[in-house]
C-alpha cells in the first residue's frame, strides 16, 4: 500500500467543533460543513480507503496570521474525524503516529496538505 496525499480545506478550530444547546453536546454547524467539504475534496481527488496502521502528516497553511497558532487545534481532531466520516479511514485509531507543521500564508482560504502512510512500509 502506498501513501495517500490530499489537499483539504482549512478546518475550523477544535474550539468550534462542538456545541451544547440545551445541555446536549452535538457537532457544530461549522464542523458539519467542514466534514462535507472534506468529503467533496476526497471524492474530487479520488482517494481510496486505507487499512492498517498509519502515519498521519499534515502541513497547515493558515488563511491569515490570526489562524497561525495552536497547531494542535487545527491539525488533528477535526481532520481525522472528517477523513473517517468520508470513508478514507475506517477508524481514526488506525493512526499510530502524528506529524504537524506550519506552512506559509499563501492562500486566502488556507488549506491543509495531508499525507497518510502505512506504518509498516
Amino acid at each position: 500500500m502506498s501513501c495517500l496525499r490530499l489537499t483539504l480545506p482549512y478546518p475550523p478550530s477544535a474550539n468550534r467543533q462542538w456545541r451544547s444547546p440545551g445541555g446536549r453536546v452535538k457537532l457544530s454547524q461549522a464542523a458539519r460543513d467542514y466534514r462535507q467539504n472534506v468529503y467533496a475534496a476526497v471524492i474530487d481527488q479520488g482517494a481510496r480507503p486505507l487499512s492498517g496502521r498509519l502515519v498521519f502528516s499534515v502541513t497547515g497553511y493558515p488563511p491569515d496570521k490570526r489562524q497561525d497558532r495552536d497547531l494542535d487545534n487545527v491539525a488533528f481532531k477535526a481532520v481525522l474525524d472528517a477523513l473517517e466520516a468520508a470513508g478514507v479511514i475506517p477508524d481514526d485509531s488506525q493512526v499510530k503516529e502524528l506529524h504537524a507543521y506550519w506552512g506559509d500564508l499563501d492562500h486566502p482560504h488556507g488549506r491543509l496538505e495531508v499525507e497518510l502512510t502505512p506504518l509498516d512500509e
